[in-house]
């Protein structure tokens, strides 16, 4: 009987340990640069009408934009490709967000001059998460649906294994770090995320660049195009409104 008894009880040991041993907590990252293409649909907000006149402009454009981030603060940069339409040069290609302050930076150069226009993260909208899952540069996703004021509708996919919060389009609201966006003339995904060290100089704003609000560059940028003659096309949805912390 006691030789029965010590037999049953090793052969409980594996599922008492078992019961005993608990996962280990997921490690977030934060710290590190994710790369994303992404291509602007740039006739996708345009009537009949403004397509015929703007004809001689591609349906689309593709860039890569490298994102950096550390802590609570990031940087988005167009990546320079020698093998982009020279014509389509984006203005503020460099973006400085502060998720502390509740604000992000865009640059861009006015008359040879540089200019840091401050801006404060916005909800976008509302968000319904959805059901559906994917892996995206080795990140397990869940998917969400934001509906913005105007009606449009934008797809993500997002991650809770980055610790930082964050989406391409200046759109926010979620807990989490999108790795894909997609709306009528955006779509943004990630095709690597590095674990790498980033230099804290890197976040912030240039010295040499003039802080200014989104009003003061509304007036610069209408004189310049009273006497430039430009045009400025409203490539997408994150012209129109802010992003919001949790981005």
């Amino acid at each position: 009987m006691m030789k029965v008894l010590i037999v049953t009880l090793l052969a409980l040991l594996p599922t008492i340990g078992n019961i005993d041993k608990r996962p280990t907590p997921l490690k977030k990252l934060n710290e590190g640069v994710v790369y994303y293409t992404h291509v602007s649909f740039l006739k996708a907000n345009m009537s009949e009408e403004q397509k015929a006149q703007m004809a001689s402009l591609p349906d689309s454009t593709t860039s890569e934009i490298r994102f950096s981030f550390r802590k609570n603060k990031g940087k988005s940069a167009v990546i320079p490709n020698e093998n982009a339409n020279a014509s389509f040069a984006i203005a503020g290609a460099e973006i400085y967000f502060d998720l502390d302050k509740n604000n992000f930076v865009t640059t861009a150069n006015l008359s040879q001059k540089d200019y840091a226009v401050k801006r404060e993260l916005k909800q976008a909208g509302s968000i319904k998460l959805v059901s559906g899952s994917k892996q995206i540069a080795n990140y397990t996703c869940k998917k969400a649906i934001i509906t913005t004021e105007n009606g449009d509708e934008i797809e993500v996919y997002y991650t809770s294994e980055i610790g930082y919060s964050h989406s391409p389009d200046f759109y926010s609201g979620l807990d989490g770090f999108v790795l894909e966006y997609k709306s009528k003339s955006h779509h943004y995904l990630a095709k690597r995320v590095e674990k790498t060290k980033v230099d804290a100089a890197e976040l912030k704003i240039p010295e040499t660049h003039q802080v200014i609000d989104q009003e003061q560059y509304n007036d610069l940028l209408q004189e310049f195009m009273s006497t430039s003659g430009s045009r400025v096309i409203n490539l997408g949805e994150g012209k129109k409104k802010g992003k919001g912390k949790g981005n």
